[in-house]
């Protein structure tokens, strides 16, 4: 189905990927999870060739895997996905609860904004709806990295 829309996403909470599906729900669309941030998260050629071959109208980079183990490996991700020629016209949007109007919020939104990413606080209790994520996703795809 063409019309399907087809969301990547880096994120390796379970609790969090239930509320994607949430959020989206009741939308025609297909997630592809890249859960291991120990694995997945690195844009490697087989990496890159999924994203390329699933074909997402967008990709949601959390910046931190819920264990805190790799320091802000989403922003290695998103910086990855923004320098390689075949992944750079996808619109992504970083999506954490660390994106706080506070010093390291701050740096971090800069961080990804730099990068050509648009950025999103992820709360939990007021989790964003589908529209929220897609008209991001929208205002990117004119930006200046097409």
């Amino acid at each position: 189905n063409p019309m399907k829309l087809r969301i990547a996403c880096f994120e390796d909470s379970a609790d969090d990927i239930r509320m994607y599906e949430k959020a989206f729900y009741g939308h025609d669309v297909e997630f592809r999870f890249f859960r291991d941030p120990q694995e997945d998260w690195e844009i490697s050629d087989k990496i890159a060739e999924e994203i390329v071959k699933f074909s997402p109208r967008f990709i949601i980079v959390d910046l931190n895997d819920d264990k805190r183990h790799y320091q802000e490996a989403g922003i290695r991700t998103i910086r990855q996905l923004r320098t390689r020629a075949e992944t750079r016209h996808i619109p992504v949007i970083a999506f954490s609860v660390y994106l706080t109007d506070d010093s390291n919020g701050r740096r971090l939104i800069k961080l990804a904004q730099d990068m050509g990413a648009k950025t999103l606080l992820k709360s939990r209790s007021s989790f964003p709806k589908a529209e929220r994520f897609m008209s991001l996703a929208e205002a990117s795809s004119d930006s200046k990295w097409l």
